[in-house]
């Protein structure tokens, strides 16, 4: 960060799109730096921090928790499912990630059945 703050040049990186609204606010906040994106592979949960390719990361939780990264939550959005008109858990309005990740046992579920 010292070598950022001295080109007040700020490399961000992310996994997938940033989201909406994000972008702009970060710009609005660092007026004068020139901001580079860089997208980093899912393989890295470190977006890019743990071999220094960034100086900042856009990630979703969680993070490493092993207590090398401090982070901050600085938006949240909804996250939607689309099911079968018929399938049981389709007239909810909400569906809990512990029940998708039991649809995985349903052979059927992705048929319409």
């Amino acid at each position: 960060m010292a070598s950022a703050r001295e080109e007040r040049t700020l490399t961000v990186g992310f996994q997938t799109r940033i989201g909406r609204g994000l972008v702009p606010s970060i710009v609005e906040a660092l007026p004068g730096w020139e901001l580079r994106f860089r997208q980093i592979t899912w393989a890295d949960p470190t977006v890019g921090l743990g071999d220094g390719q960034v100086d900042v990361a856009v990630a979703w939780l969680p993070v490493p928790g092993d207590g090398v990264y401090d982070w901050t939550v600085v938006s949240t959005e909804e996250r939607w499912v689309a099911l079968p008109a018929g399938h049981r858990l389709a007239g909810r309005a909400e569906v809990g990630l512990a029940e998708l990740a039991e649809l995985a046992d349903e052979p059927t579920w992705w048929r319409g059945r």
